[in-house]
């Protein structure tokens, strides 16, 4: 799916855009485009708040929208 605020490609599963950070709420919403093999999903390591995996390039982590500095762990 994309997000709505920057259009950036997101997870499924993704609360948080990982480019911009804004919250990704569907409310039932449809989104045509998944992308799951994308090198955003190559693991680059963790969120400092929250322990998830971080992707490659990720600016925000998508569990807790912490900033991530230098778009990696």
């Amino acid at each position: 799916m994309t997000c709505p605020k920057c259009q950036a490609f997101t997870g499924a599963n993704d609360q948080f855009c990982p480019m911009c950070g804004s919250p990704l709420q569907t409310g039932g919403q449809q989104f045509s485009e998944i992308i799951e093999d994308s090198p955003e999903n190559e693991i680059a390591g963790t969120c400092e708040k929250c322990g998830n995996a971080i992707g490659q390039g990720q600016l925000f982590c998508t569990s807790c929208g912490n900033a991530l500095l230098g778009g990696e762990d």
